[in-house]
């Protein structure tokens, strides 16, 4: 399921996936790709200020809820990939 920002993000990992790997989805008032073109800034620098100094992998516990392992949360930080 996915809301606001994280319906863009949804829709790139089906593009990561094989196809029939993603059985269903739920977008609910997703942003769409064509945000980035319409505002070119976004986040606003002001968000930045606000989250300088945090890292929301680990606020949000996200790394440790992935079932990643080390090497493929380094890769998805770098945006590289990584080796199986």
């Amino acid at each position: 399921m996915a809301h606001s920002y994280s319906g863009i993000v949804a829709r790139a990992f089906l593009t990561s996936v094989p196809p029939g790997a993603v059985t269903g989805m739920v977008l609910i008032d997703t942003g769409r790709e064509l945000t980035y073109a319409l505002f070119p800034h976004l986040p606003p620098a002001s968000f930045e200020a606000v989250g300088a100094g945090v890292d929301l992998a680990e606020e949000t516990q996200l790394a440790r809820d992935s079932h990643l392992t080390e090497a493929e949360l380094a890769a998805l930080e770098h945006g590289t990939s990584s080796s199986h």
